[in-house]
């Protein structure tokens, strides 16, 4: 392991991890779990323990199995529901790894993205993001696809998707720390 190469963890999956399931059509745990890192390392046991549980089998066959299956899903809607099928993973978490894995098709599912997004309206009237993930499973996909358009429309144009993530989690992160700054005065 090149310690210095996983030090930039999000470099890491994108030029490593990504290509690396393309090639191998599948991950090793060590990958998966970087990714889980990477979104948050809080669910991470209930992540193990639930797709452990759930095959039956050590957690590296487990690793390979799930994303085997993802890889060789039919399209994206059943990428994202095979994830989401999985104890302990939420929709923040399943786009992550989507994310990494198909990163011209999938963003990140995160608050400060749905905060800098503020009161979009979709076609379905929708007026936040913030609660997708507590939808009905079947309505999940129409909300991410919403959710995905509101990303590309409410951003430079001229960025790749994985930058327009990025530049929507920064917006949020500073118009924080402005108010903090703000309300400290």
């Amino acid at each position: 392991m090149d310690y210095l190469k996983y030090y930039d963890l999000e470099k890491y999956l994108f030029e490593t991890v990504s290509p690396r399931f393309r090639k191998d059509t599948h991950l090793c745990a060590f990958d998966f779990l970087s990714i889980v890192n990477w979104k948050s390392p809080r669910p991470k046991r209930r992540i193990i323990n639930g797709l452990c549980k759930r095959r039956k089998t050590g957690f590296e066959e487990a690793v390979r199995d799930l994303t085997h299956d993802i890889h060789r899903a039919e399209d994206h809607q059943t990428r994202l529901k095979i994830l989401l099928d999985r104890p302990g993973i939420g929709l923040a978490m399943a786009t992550a790894i989507l994310t990494v894995l198909y990163p011209e098709d999938f963003t990140v599912y995160d608050q400060r993205v749905c905060t800098s997004l503020g009161d979009y309206v979709p076609q379905s009237g929708v007026r936040s993001f913030r609660n997708l993930g507590n939808r009905n499973k079947a309505k999940i996909w129409e909300g991410y696809v919403e959710f995905l358009e509101a990303v590309r429309e409410n951003t430079p144009h001229d960025l790749s998707l994985r930058d327009k993530d990025r530049w929507l989690w920064a917006k949020a992160v500073v118009k924080q720390m402005e108010t903090e700054i703000r309300n400290e005065k």
